[in-house]
C-alpha cells in the first residue's frame, strides 16, 4: 500500500470514529435525559369536594374542662347529681259497654275483652239525691238525673278515659269520662241541668268545660235551675265560686 493510501485510510478511520463517538455519546445523553425526565407511574386521583366531605381542620377537638357550670355549682352536691322530672300521670282509656247506671254518677261497665264487671264514677259531677224508703232526698231531680243517663247508655258502646288523678285520690273505684262518640256524658248532665259541678279535687281533666256546661245549664234555667220550680239547694249553690275557681285546668 502506498504512502497516499494508507494517510486516506487513515483520515476515513478517522472520521468514522468521530462519527461513531458523536452518536453514541447522542445515544448516551438520550438515554440519561428519558432516565431523568420520565413521570412517576404513581398518580394519585385529585380529592373532590363533595357535600359530604368534611375538612379535618374545622374540627376543634373537645374541650375538656375540670369547671362546674355555674347554675350545678349553686346547687348542693345531692340536688346537682340526683335532681328528676316527675312524669306526668298518663291517661287511659278503655273500650266497654254500659252495663246498668247505678246513679246518676256510678255505673257498671264491662270492658272489652273482660267478663267481670267495673264499676265507674263519672268526674267532676253529683246528682241530686234519689228517695228511698227512709229518706226523701231530692226529688223529682234525683230521679230524672237517674233516668237520663239509663236511657242515655244502657247496653251502649261507650269508651271511657280515666282521670289519673281523681283516680288516684280516691285510690280505689276508677273516676273518669264516658263518651258515646264525640260527646261526652258528664257535659251532657251538666248542660241539661240534671247534676252539679262538683270540684272533688284539685286537679282534674276538662275542668273548664264541665263548669262552662254548668254556667250554660243555669243561664237558661235547665232542670235543676228552673226559676219556677228549682231545686232549692241548687240556687243556694252546692259549691262556693271560690272553690270552683281554684280547680286548676290541665285540657
Amino acid at each position: 500500500m502506498t504512502a497516499n493510501e494508507n494517510t486516506k485510510w487513515s483520515k476515513s478511520t478517522l472520521v468514522l470514529g468521530l462519527v461513531v463517538f458523536v452518536c453514541m455519546a447522542g445515544i448516551i445523553c438520550g438515554v440519561i435525559y428519558l432516565a431523568t425526565s420520565r413521570p412517576s407511574t404513581f398518580s394519585p386521583k385529585p380529592i373532590v369536594a363533595t357535600e359530604d366531605a368534611v375538612d379535618v381542620r374545622t374540627i376543634a377537638p373537645p374541650l375538656v374542662t375540670s369547671e362546674v357550670p355555674h347554675e350545678a355549682s349553686s346547687l348542693p352536691a345531692t340536688e346537682s347529681m340526683h335532681t328528676s322530672v316527675e312524669p306526668s300521670p298518663a291517661i287511659e282509656i278503655w273500650e266497654a259497654t254500659a252495663i246498668w247506671p247505678q246513679s246518676a254518677e256510678v255505673i257498671l261497665i264491662r270492658r272489652r275483652d273482660h267478663e267481670r264487671l267495673v264499676r265507674v264514677q263519672l268526674a267532676g259531677i253529683r246528682a241530686p239525691a234519689k228517695a228511698t224508703r227512709d229518706t226523701q232526698g231530692q226529688e223529682p231531680w234525683g230521679t230524672r238525673a237517674h233516668q237520663y243517663v239509663v236511657v242515655r247508655v244502657s247496653q251502649q258502646r261507650i269508651r271511657f278515659e280515666i282521670d289519673p288523678v281523681a283516680t288516684a285520690a280516691n285510690n280505689a273505684r276508677p273516676i273518669g269520662y264516658l263518651w258515646l262518640g264525640d260527646a261526652m256524658l258528664n257535659e251532657e248532665l251538666l248542660a241539661g241541668g240534671y247534676v252539679f259541678y262538683q270540684p272533688d279535687h284539685s286537679i282534674f281533666t276538662y275542668a273548664s268545660r264541665l263548669r262552662n256546661a254548668q254556667v250554660q245549664a243555669r243561664t237558661e234555667q235547665l232542670g235543676i235551675w228552673n226559676s219556677v220550680n228549682p231545686l232549692v239547694e241548687a240556687l243556694a249553690g252546692p259549691f262556693s265560686e271560690t272553690e270552683a275557681n281554684t280547680a286548676h285546668i290541665s285540657r
